[in-house]
């Protein structure tokens, strides 16, 4: 999300199936397993919380949501769109593993897109990413980010507090409380 200059990057669901949604061809290009998607749809597991949050953060007129993941950009686009998430952040302004197989650099690569679209800077000083694993931890903090986390079942919370988040929700349940996190450690100008 950004705060007017401000990223917040809600990692909004748990990984529900190891298939693949894109699958190569005889050609060696990739088409999207329809498979996949169905199950997605199907067994897909969104937070509890996680559509109100998103919802919450893309209402705040200071706050821009968008994403950083270690999927590559259709398969995450996918993925929020089967999961009815898509349409509350912008994927334009996105940092995929497309765009770089490490995961701390799309943290500066998502900071630049949105710059470039909302003529602003964005930096550690205003970039809060807010994620479920050791990993998101380390990608915003060394990407340059500050980071919430959110204790989903997978990573505990002492867990995620040794390894640098500066808060640990227990679930995304209290839209107030992440609002609230989220100008904490990143107060308005």
């Amino acid at each position: 999300m950004l705060r007017e200059p401000w990223t917040v990057w809600p990692a909004p669901c748990s990984p529900v199936t190891h298939r693949n949604l894109y699958e190569p061809t005889r050609s060696g290009q990739s088409t999207r397993n329809s498979t996949g998607r169905r199950i997605l749809a199907i067994e897909g597991v969104i937070m509890p919380g996680a559509v109100d949050a998103l919802a919450a953060v893309q209402q705040a007129e200071h706050l821009i949501p968008t994403v950083v993941t270690g999927n590559l950009r259709g398969s995450a686009e996918t993925k929020l769109s089967e999961l009815g998430l898509i349409g509350y952040l912008d994927t334009t302004i996105g940092g995929y593993a497309s765009d770089d197989p490490h995961r701390p650099a799309l943290v500066r690569i998502a900071q630049d897109q949105a710059a470039a679209k909302h003529a602003g800077q964005f930096n550690r000083d205003n970039t809060v990413i807010v994620g479920d694993s050791l990993e998101d931890v380390r990608t915003g903090l060394e990407g340059g980010a500050r980071v919430i986390a959110v204790a989903s079942g997978t990573t505990t919370e002492r867990q995620l507090r040794a390894a640098g988040a500066e808060h640990v929700l227990p679930d995304l349940t209290s839209t107030a409380t992440l609002l609230r996190l989220i100008d904490q450690v990143v107060p308005a100008p």
